[in-house]
C-alpha cells in the first residue's frame, strides 16, 4: 500500500513538468505522423513512445489530482482512448485528449481554462484531420493552412498542458499563505 502511495505522490509530482515537455513531443509526433514527413521510422517510433510517456505520466498525474470529483471517470476513460491513439490508432490520441480536458471543465478541480483550452485544441485537431483527404497536398495555399490550422489546436494542447502545469505550482504556494 505505501508503495502504491508513494508512485502515486511521484506522479503528481512529476506530472506538471512531464506535461510541459509532453506538449512539445506531442507536437511533433502529431506533425510527423499527420503530415507523412520523411522522418526514420526509428524516430517516429521514439517521438511517439516519448510523447505517450510524457503525456500519459502528465494526465495519470492531473487524474489523480482531481481524485474522486464528479468526473473522475471521464478522466480516466480518457486516459483509455489516448493510450489507443497512441498504440496504433492516432486518431483517437486527441479525442482522448479532448474527453480529459471536459472532465477537466467538469471536475472543477482546476480552473476551466485548461480544460477549455484542450477541449477545443483536441477538437480542431480532430476536424482537420478527418477532413485531411479532401485538402490538397503539397505547398497550395488551402494546404498550408489545413496544416496552421492543425498546429492551432496542438498549440492549444501544449497550451492546456503549460497551464495546468502553472496552476498545479501555485496551488501549493497559495495555501501556504493562508496559514
Amino acid at each position: 500500500m505505501a508503495q502504491t502511495t508513494g508512485m502515486a505522490a511521484t506522479l503528481e509530482r512529476v506530472g506538471p513538468v512531464a506535461g510541459d515537455a509532453g506538449g512539445l513531443v506531442l507536437f511533433a509526433w502529431w506533425m510527423f505522423t499527420a503530415v507523412h514527413a520523411p522522418v526514420p521510422p526509428a524516430l517516429l517510433a521514439l517521438t511517439g513512445l516519448l510523447a505517450a510517456g510524457l503525456v500519459g505520466s502528465a494526465l495519470v498525474g492531473y487524474q489523480l489530482r482531481q481524485g474522486d470529483s464528479p468526473s473522475a471517470w471521464l478522466g480516466w476513460a480518457a486516459l483509455a482512448v489516448l493510450l489507443l491513439g497512441f498504440a496504433g490508432n492516432p486518431g483517437w490520441a486527441p479525442a482522448g485528449l479532448g474527453l480529459f480536458g471536459l472532465s477537466v471543465v467538469r471536475g472543477r478541480v482546476f480552473p476551466p481554462l485548461p480544460g477549455v483550452l484542450m477541449a477545443a485544441g483536441a477538437w480542431l485537431v480532430l476536424v482537420t484531420t478527418a477532413l485531411t483527404p479532401t485538402v490538397p497536398s503539397g505547398t497550395s495555399p488551402s494546404a498550408i493552412a489545413w496544416r496552421g490550422a492543425m498546429s492551432v489546436g496542438l498549440v492549444l494542447i501544449a497550451g492546456a498542458l503549460a497551464d495546468l502545469d502553472a496552476l498545479t505550482e501555485a496551488r501549493p504556494a497559495r495555501a501556504a499563505s493562508r496559514r
